[in-house]
This record gives C-alpha cells, structure tokens and sequence, in this order.
C-alpha cells in the first residue's frame, strides 16, 4: 500500500511538472526562426493570472529588446514545414480546457489524500485513471495545438483557467487558514518581495523562450529511476544553475540562480529505510533567484501545506551566500591557524640555521634526501611522535590504543631529545629497513645498543630554540613517516591499529551511503543486512574495542615499566600521569573541532542546499563538554566530530586505571586482579540489564541502542579492563615465555574460530531482517551483548602474547611489518577526522549514481586516502608541535 502511495505521489508530481514547464520545453528552433517576430510576445498580461505574487505584479514587463531576435530563415528549414501546419482546431482547445479544468478540480483532494498518507478511495482512484489516459492524450496532441508564437502564453493562461496553476503554486491557498476564506499572512520582507518579482521576471523569461531562464528549469531535479529501490533525492545540476546571470537592459533587473533544496515529508515515505521507524523525505532540487532566501520560502510553504499539528510538509534549503569577513569566530579561527603556519615556517628555518653551523656543506634540499647513513631512527627520542614528545624512558606511551608509539606513560624531565649524531641533514625519511623487508618482528627491543641513551645535540640551543623546533616541519615530517620501530616497542599492535581504522573506516562509508542521497538504489545496501559476508560490516564496532583494548594493555604494559622496579609511585609521576595524557588528546580534537564549528562550511559553500556543515552548531554549543571529556553522559550534545564519545570513554577508563595498576606497583596482586574484575563485571552486568529491559541490538533500534548503550563507559570499559591484565602479563614476563607447541596450535584456532564467529553469527539474526524484523529472542541477544566485546579482547589478547613471544609466525611477520607504522603514527588524527570528511561528501551531493561493489570499494580507498592525508596534516602542524612543546617545558 505504501508503494502504491508513493507512486501516485511521484505521478503526480510529474503531471504537475509537466504541465508547468511544457510550454518551455516544448518549444523548437522554428519558433525563433521564422521572419514573423510578431508572434513572439513582448510581454504578459499578469493583470490576468491571479496565481503570480500581488507584490510582483507592479514590477515591469520585460521588452521586446530582452526577446531573442528571430534570425532568417534558411530554405528547406524545419521552421518553414513547421509554419505550414495547422494552428489549433476551437474544438481541441475547448477539450483541452476542460480536462485541465477538471484536474485542476480533482488536484486539491488527490494531493490532501497522498500527503496524509491515507490510501485512494476507489471513486478516487477511477477519476484519477480516467485523467490521466485524457491527459496523456492531450499532452502528445499538444505540440500540433499550438504551432503560433503564442504557445506558451497560450498554456499559460489555460492553467491559469483551469484554476490548475493556483494549485500548483498555491499562493492563495484557503487551506492554510482555519477559517475559510481569511486571507494569508505573507512574510513581506524586502528579500520576499524581491524573490517574488524576480520569479515573475523568470515566468518572462520562460514565456519568451530566452536561454537563461530555460537553463533554470532544465537544471531542476527530474524523478529518477530506482524509485522503489529507495531513491528519494532528485538532484539538479548546480553548476548550471549558477551559471545564470541575467539583467534586463532596460529595468536593469538582475536574476542569478541558485539551487534550493526543497525536502518533502510524506507519511508515505515513513519507514522507506528498514528500522529507521521515521519518514524519508524526498529531495527536489529547483533553480530559484538568488534574491528567495530559505527563510523566506519555508514560511509562505508553511501557508500553502502544512499538516494538522502545524509542522511543515516541504522544506527548502537554499545555498547560502557566506562571507568569511562578516564572521569574528571564523577570522579568530583563521588567526590561530595562521600562527600555526607562522611558526611552523619560523621552526624549519631555525632547524637550518641551526645544522649550518656543524655542516656548513649542507643545504635545504639535503633535508630531505636520503642518504647512506646507518643511523637508527628509533633509536633516538623523536624518531616517531611519543606520547611524551620525545620525552620518557624508551619503553614509555603514547595514547593507548591510538598511540604512534610506545613510549613512558610518565614523562621525565632527564630524557633528552637526540635527534642522533647525524641532525639534521644527514637524517632519511624512509629508513632502508623498509626496502628490505628487514623487520623486528614485533619483538620488543632488548637491552643492547638500540636502548643506549642517545646524546642530544640540541641541548646547547636556548629554549626559545628549542621551542621553535619543535615546530620544524622537516622534524616533524621524520617522526611521522620514519618506518624503523623503536626500542621497546610491540610491532604488532601497529598492524592491529591500521586494519583496526580500515574497519571503521569501511563501516562508517557503507553507514553513510546507506543514509544519504549518493545512490540512488538505497534499498539494495539494506538488503545485503541479510548476506553472509556484510555481518563484518554489521559488527565492524568491534574494531572500537580493539582500541579500549590496546589502550588499556599499553596503559598498564607502560606504567609497571616506569613505576615497577622502583616499587612506588610519587607524587610527580602521578601528575604527569593525567597531564600528559590530557596534553596529548586535547590540542589536536580541540583544533579540529574548532575547523569544524568555524571554517568548514565555507570550504562547502556553493554546493547545492549547503548552508553550514551540519555538526557545526553542535560543536559551537557543546565544545566545553570535549574539552572536559564527559561529551559521553550528554548524548544528545555530543554529535559534534561524531567520534569524541571514544576519548571521553577513553580518558575515563585512563583516569580509573590506576586503581588497578597501582596494587600491582605494591605487588598487591590479589587487590589489583579483584579492581579489574569490577570493572569486567561492571561491562557484563550492564549491557545483561541494558539489552533485557529494551531488547536492541545494533541493527533494530540502533538509535537508542546507541544512546543507552553505545556510547556508555559502563557498557564498554570491559576490554579495556582485559587490556590492562594483558599489559600486566606482557609486564610480568618481560615478553619472555615458552608456550608448548601444541597449546600455540590450539590457542590459534580459539582465537581464529571465535573472532569469525562473533563478526558472522548475527547472520542467524539478520538473514531475514524484513520478514522477521524481532531478530533473535531477548536472552540470545543478552548473550552475545555481553559476550562478543570481552571475548573478543581476550582473543586479541591471546594474538599479542603470541606476537610478543615469539610464537606468531606468518602472522605476526604481516602485523608487525615495518611499513605499517607510519600510518600506526597517524591513527588517532584519522580517527578526528574522517567522518568530518564524509560528511562533507555525503551530506550534500551533486548527484546520485548506481550502487555497486565497485562504487562502495571506489568510496572506500578515496575516504580511506584522503582521511590520512588530512590527518598528516594535523599531526605535523598540531599534535607533533604539542608533544615537542611538553618536552621542552618538562625538561630539567
């Protein structure tokens, strides 16, 4: 029925825009090329058309001189065999009027009955049947009923008889009013009058068949094919919309065009999206004059149709015209930035000025060639971005499960930057090792030459110097794309780290396809729910968990180094603990959510129904609850980046992870293994009591799967808390241990057999997901909600002692393969920002096409790119910079 519904709806709306634009469209060259130029119409009679704006109709008529002037004609033209042709008979007018009449009748009721979503009556659907056989009649006989100059204007004033045009515009509509026949209230701004008068200049332009109005309506969106396959958006072509300008000579009005957006909410649409329980709007795109401003068009729609509780039935959206000079937050944004620039150029020249005193043979281009030298990039301080900055012992942290590098959770001031014997020339981007296929294999360095502290030849620099290099581009640039591991460090967590960011990569771009106007068959990337192989995109949230885990192993792995041997944490450490983490996170969110509230939509603007970015407000209101990380308790505000629930989750579990770790640093082992089962038993118990009191998962009912859910510590500090007893064991075996054979097989197969299973058992669930959309029973769904987060951390666990130990094999080699780290470095910046990119290419499209595997892979590789390559970005201009500034300040 709702089928049915919304293909009378679309024939409707196609009759109507038929009939509105025909008399442009139809017309052909021999109009414009018969020497009789008297049959053009100089002007139209508005006095006659009650359906125009009252305040338009004062505006002047377009002259004869705006008219496109008749050229000669040729011999043996179209124009001459078209002029020949009998004008229209008295009696197929007087037919054709009374269709339209009775259409123009029917209309008003048909329209009421579609928008309320209410089925046909049978009478109704007669009439309709009947009108449309006799339209579709009279449409093809229209082009030998008006052959004359006059055809357009001759249309128009059909409609406008019929009472069809009022309809359609409905400018006068008594429905809009409770009381019959009161008269509208119309938003008479100075914008609204000027939209009006130059819409009845594009009505001109249209009945004079001049080329820059038929530009406008050739560049609307027309219905397209795959309407029952989900395609709600009918996109016009912008570009040509834009493109038009266009004054009268004589009254030196001017119209340009620009493309509004209008959506339409249909009961008909409702629940078009499996599980979404809301309606689909349907995209229009109309060339409208500049002059019509959204605000403007969305109240005199609001008086044309509107539903009984007084919301909107259509909506429009124009692209807006932004000025960046008229916006203090977007100049103060640009000004930050700026300094960035600024001191990023200052810090590259310092670095140069500063080697030319040891290597006076040098020049700016050696920076950046690579030479022979066999110095170890990660044998020193800054060869990758730390968690300290450089500063720490050699084994220190980073970020937890977006770390670059395992380096001291616990900055100290005595470690020294060494940037090796070599700095800064003599000094390779891409280390040799990577070219071999020479790796560590994941294996942590041991004591040997690649631990000796390496000397520092900054430290005769002054800290204003010091300072300004750690905004060196050519520095920053080393530590992000070196490829050599460092001391310490567990190689297979940075292979983890990047297959871990393709998924959610990967699942967010089938999740946005799905959501927006970019296909045009939507329903067909519902339908692969049902298949097999798309379960790992369903479950592609686990790829989450694999960061709360890493986070949590690296968190305890990391701090019993630093604290262990000593038996006690002081009061310093345990400062710098918070500090730095919190010195690490919050730059980079904080400059990317500043891009987003302030300077993205700019970057947009122009492209059609683009006004501002559509997170941008959210991120001005609520950038506070970011910077204090607790974005995750508000759901309702935290839609800004889209992705900050993670770090607040994150930044909360770090602040309770000493509660487990430090009874380990006392060899309180017993205390320390009881703290982290609270914590598993804390994720067990509510995500059973979740899942049982509203029986979701993250298919059906994802939204609120999502709020009460999802995004909650409770529900998701469990792999977090299995981390930290895996950094605990990794500590306490100094990554030494001697597992037998046999065990190594079978603990390969339980972790192999489990992860596949928990990515694809909800197969069992969602192969019939329409039929049956209940899905499995509510204890089957408790199950694996409080199951498949913690199996799978201890699965990945058992994967990184294997690695760690020496008994990873072929696995391993491929986790832990050099070329990995830089993009392991540039994690954590990726994440900030790749939904921000494809909201920016989703939200507002151009156009539709076709869904394929090929489209999506397509999508994927170029979200995946360009997520990294704006990542880069941030990372060697905020988050490097930041790390480098800490190690200064920390330095003693």
């Amino acid at each position: 029925m709702r089928t049915a519904r919304r293909a009378g709806f679309l024939l409707l709306l196609s009759l109507s825009l038929t009939l509105t634009v025909l008399g442009a469209s139809q017309s052909n060259s021999s109009d414009s090329n018969t020497n009789n130029s008297s049959n053009i119409p100089k002007t139209i009679d508005t006095t006659k058309t009650d359906s125009l704006p009252a305040g338009a109709r004062s505006e002047p008529a377009v002259t004869g001189n705006d008219a496109r002037k008749p050229n000669k004609a040729r011999p043996n033209s179209k124009s001459e065999l078209s002029s020949s042709s009998p004008s229209a008979s008295p009696a197929s007018l007087v037919k054709t009027r009374q269709l339209l009449r009775e259409l123009g009748a029917f209309l008003p009721e048909l329209g009421g009955t579609v928008v309320n979503g209410q089925p046909l009556t049978a009478k109704q659907s007669e009439v309709l049947k009947d009108l449309t056989k006799r339209l579709g009649s009279t449409i093809s006989a229209l082009p030998n009923m008006f052959q004359s100059g006059n055809s357009t204007a001759d249309l128009l004033k059909l409609l406008t008889d019929s009472g069809l045009l009022q309809f359609l515009t409905s400018s006068a509509s008594a429905k809009s009013s409770n009381v019959p026949g009161t008269p509208t209230s119309e938003p008479y701004t100075v914008d609204w009058l000027k939209c009006r008068a130059d819409m009845l200049i594009m009505v001109n332009g249209l009945a004079t068949r001049q080329m820059w109005a038929l530009k406008m309506i050739d560049s609307w969106g027309k219905p397209e094919s795959s309407i029952l396959r989900g395609n709600t958006g009918f996109l016009g072509n912008n570009a040509e919309c834009r493109s038009v300008h266009y004054t009268n000579t004589t009254t030196f009005a001017n119209v340009q065009g620009n493309m509004c957006r209008m959506s339409i909410y249909l009961e008909a649409t409702k629940d078009l999206l499996a599980g979404t329980g809301e309606i689909t709007p349907i995209y229009f795109d109309v060339c409208l004059p500049r002059s019509c401003q959204s605000q403007d068009l969305n109240k005199a729609l609001k008086q044309i149709v509107k539903r009984d509780d007084g919301s909107p039935i259509v909506t429009a959206t124009c692209t807006a015209d932004l000025d960046i000079g008229q916006d203090p937050w977007a100049i103060v944004a640009v000004v930050i930035l700026s300094i960035f620039l600024a001191l990023m150029v200052a810090g590259t020249l310092t670095e140069f000025c500063v080697g030319s005193r040891s290597h006076l043979a040098s020049n700016l281009i050696n920076a950046f060639i690579p030479s022979n030298s066999t110095t170890d990039l990660s044998s020193n301080g800054v060869s990758s971005i730390a968690t300290d900055g450089g500063l720490g012992k050699h084994h220190g942290h980073f970020n937890g499960g977006f770390e670059m590098r395992e380096r001291s959770s616990i900055p100290t001031g005595d470690d020294t930057d060494a940037m090796g014997k070599n700095y800064p020339y003599r000094r390779s981007f891409v280390d040799a090792k990577w070219l071999t296929g020479s790796s560590s294999h994941g294996l942590p360095r041991q004591s040997g030459v690649s631990d000796k502290k390496p000397s520092d030849d900054t430290a005769h620099l002054s800290k204003w110097q010091r300072l300004l290099l750690a905004f060196s581009l050519p520095r920053n640039t080393g530590k992000i794309l070196g490829v050599t591991p460092g001391p310490g460090s567990i190689g297979c967590l940075h292979g983890i780290r990047v297959f871990s960011m393709a998924w959610v990569i990967l699942g967010h771009v089938i999740i946005f396809a799905a959501g927006s106007n970019n296909f045009k068959n939507r329903l067909s990337i519902y339908d692969l729910t049902q298949t097999f192989l798309f379960q790992t995109i369903v479950n592609a949230p686990l790829s989450v968990d694999s960061f709360f885990f890493m986070s949590g192993l690296l968190t305890a792995y990391l701090f019993l180094k630093e604290c262990g041997k000593k038996e006690k944490v002081t009061m310093r450490q345990g400062i710098l603990y918070y500090v730095h983490r919190y010195w690490r996170l919050t730059p980079p969110m904080m400059i990317w959510i500043m891009i987003v509230s302030c300077l993205v939509k700019y970057v947009g603007e122009g492209r059609p129904g683009w006004v501002d970015y559509p997170a941008a407000q959210v991120c001005r209101d609520n950038w506070w609850l970011n910077m204090l990380y607790i974005q995750n308790l508000w759901i309702e505000r935290s839609g800004c980046l889209g992705v900050t629930w993670f770090l607040a989750n994150d930044m909360q579990f770090y602040m309770l992870a000493p509660l487990v770790m430090i009874p380990w640093v006392y060899r309180q082992r017993i205390m320390g293994y009881i703290m982290a089962a609270m914590l598993i038993t804390v994720h067990l118990a509510s995500n059973a009591w979740l899942v049982y009191d509203y029986n979701f998962d993250i298919v059906r009912q994802g939204e609120g799967y999502s709020s009460k859910l999802y995004f909650r510590p409770w529900s998701r500090v469990g792999p977090f808390a299995i981390g930290l007893l895996f950094g605990y064991i990794l500590y306490r075996t100094k990554c030494k241990m001697h597992i037998n054979k046999f065990l190594v097989v079978i603990g390969w197969i339980l972790a192999v057999g489990f992860m596949l299973t928990v990515t694809l058992v909800t197969y069992d669930e969602n192969k019939n997901l329409f039929t049956d959309p209940s899905g499995w029973p509510v204890e089957g769904k408790v199950v694996y909600e409080m199951l498949s987060r913690p199996g799978w951390a201890v699965m990945l666990g058992w994967i990184v002692v294997a690695c760690a130990t020496g008994h990873g094999g072929f696995i391993n080699s491929i986790l832990s393969w050099d070329g990995f780290l830089p993009l392991s470095r540039l994690t954590y910046c990726a994440f900030l920002v790749h939904l921000t990119i494809m909201n920016y290419e989703f939200m507002s499209p151009d156009s539709t096409q076709l869904y394929t595997i090929t489209n999506l892979i397509y999508r994927f590789f170029g979200m995946y790119v360009m997520s990294y390559a704006v990542a880069f970005l941030l990372a060697v201009g905020v988050e490097a910079p930041m790390l480098g500034m800490e190690k200064v300040a920390l330095a003693r």
